[in-house]
């Protein structure tokens, strides 16, 4: 036998026992896997052949499926739903959201359920849109995040999460994390999900960690970061994660919603959905046009934007709408952010320029202006944000001052950024 029939024969599944000596090796992920589903024998692999497994050999190990403990798994009625209709599908979790949850735009119901979908067929993005439900106490935020948790793939609360064990369970299960930012960003905010939620929405990004031993010696660990997230709270949010978001703002029901969440009917959803991963496990997906012309937002939009085109190319009209709403919702949130102040008082500075150059402590009088003097900022953090506008930094002769070098079109194009009129 060549080695290279014997390594074709490794890597096929079986089910046949196997010698005690080969090693076992528990494992939630296998190149082919569709999903650990549960029958009346116990836990199988479904892979792509549309065959369950007790085990699959693979490189002279035998892997067997983990037992899930932190998230729900399909059962073995997958399979009556292999051919299932893609659109039935969609209105079906559609539906299953709209009965549970009181969103304040029609189409969130939607947007949502695109999320749910594209969490089954993660593989296939570059780049995964964090659903933000944002809101008061009482709002319906966490039912949201309850929600969701029941239909994504491998949902998982990150309530009994913390640490290391954080970044394990991510490598383990590539699941999809539901998050309170009260976990991130309260008094007892959590550092390791802060640097987890700052790198996770975008594929090849890692967690890293360097850990001594007793005896003082250092190893390095990385940890996948990418995967779905869910946030649910009432803290502002960091620009970074603001627009990596799609934010839904919460109010308390206008109209009734099941009290309790639906477990049986969630369960049949999670089985219908898994063979949504089985249907399109191979299929490329359609790269859309461009909607926007916010690359930031264009990347978080575009796997939704795939999905509804594979599922419900009805709505893709609906869609863009909505799309070009969060875009122009961004535009006022930078125009409020502290970045577009200064850049505004920048641009009143114009007058007082002297040699190309335009003095710091000026631009910082301009966003002192009307300002209580609790609230001043002062000349470094000004400068500091100066400089990441690109501008130089320069020295008054004679007075010592610091200044910036006044660059025209750099300074042009920060305010059509900010959407600031420029004299």
């Amino acid at each position: 036998m060549s080695d290279m029939t014997k390594k074709t024969q490794e890597e096929k599944p079986s089910q046949h026992s196997q010698p005690s000596q080969v090693p076992h090796r528990e494992t939630a992920n296998l190149n082919g896997l569709i999903e650990i589903i549960s029958t009346k024998e116990g836990l199988k692999f479904f892979m792509e052949d549309e065959s369950l497994y007790d085990s699959v050999l693979r490189d002279g190990i035998i892997y067997v499926p983990t037992k899930p403990k932190l998230f729900l798994i399909p059962d073995e009625r997958v399979m009556d739903h292999l051919n299932e209709d893609d659109t039935n599908l969609f209105d079906d979790v559609c539906a299953f959201i709209f009965d549970h949850l009181d969103c304040s735009d029609e189409r969130h119901y939607s947007i949502l359920t695109s999320f749910v979908l594209h969490t089954h067929l993660i593989e296939k993005a570059e780049a995964s849109p964090i659903q933000r439900f944002y809101g008061a106490k009482g709002s319906g935020k966490s039912r949201g995040g309850e929600i969701l948790t029941q239909l994504v793939r491998r949902g998982i609360s990150t309530s009994n999460l913390t640490g290391p064990g954080l970044f394990r369970v991510n490598e383990l299960y590539e699941p999809t994390l539901t998050i309170d930012e009260i976990q991130i960003f309260g008094k007892r905010g959590d550092q390791n999900l802060k640097d987890l939620l700052n790198v996770r929405y975008r594929r090849g990004n890692k967690i890293i960690r360097i850990n001594k031993d007793k005896n003082g010696f250092e190893s390095i660990d990385t940890f996948n970061a990418f995967g779905p997230t869910v946030l649910c709270g009432t803290e502002e949010l960091p620009d970074t994660v603001r627009s990596r978001s799609i934010t839904f703002f919460m109010e308390p029901n206008r109209r009734q919603v099941n009290r309790h969440i639906d477990k049986e009917r969630a369960a049949n959803l999670r089985n219908r959905l898994t063979a949504f991963r089985y249907r399109h496990f191979n299929t490329t997906l359609d790269e859309p046009e461009r909607v926007v012309s916010n690359g930031r937002l264009d990347e978080v939009l575009l796997p939704l934007h795939q999905i509804i085109k594979l599922t419900k190319p009805e709505f893709e009209t609906e869609f863009k709408a909505f799309a070009k709403s969060l875009e122009s919702d961004q535009i006022e949130a930078d125009y409020e952010s502290f970045d577009a102040e200064v850049c505004r008082a920048l641009i009143n500075c114009k007058s007082k320029i002297t040699s190309e150059k335009i003095a710091v402590d000026d631009v910082t009088r301009g966003v002192n202006l009307g300002r209580d003097a609790l609230n001043h900022v002062n000349q470094r953090w000004i400068g500091s944000v100066l400089t990441r506008f690109g501008l130089k930094t320069c020295r008054f002769a004679g007075t010592g001052k610091y200044g910036r070098i006044w660059d025209e079109n750099r300074i042009r194009r920060l305010a059509k950024r900010f959407d600031i009129a420029y004299p």
